[in-house]
């Protein structure tokens, strides 16, 4: 990112990156949890995990 805006961002700039993370959090929580819950199934179930 630091090659794309810079040294720092701007004001406005990192207004808008923190407003993105904090409304996406949730949608991205639920998406690492769907994900390793489907990781520890598939380990569950395999023969060399014991």
């Amino acid at each position: 990112m630091r090659y794309i805006t810079g040294a720092a961002l701007s004001t406005m700039s990192s207004l808008l990156v923190l407003r993105g993370l904090k409304r996406t959090l949730a949608l991205r929580m639920e998406w690492h949890s769907t994900t390793a819950l489907a990781i520890a199934q598939v380990r569950d179930g395999h023969s060399a995990v014991g």
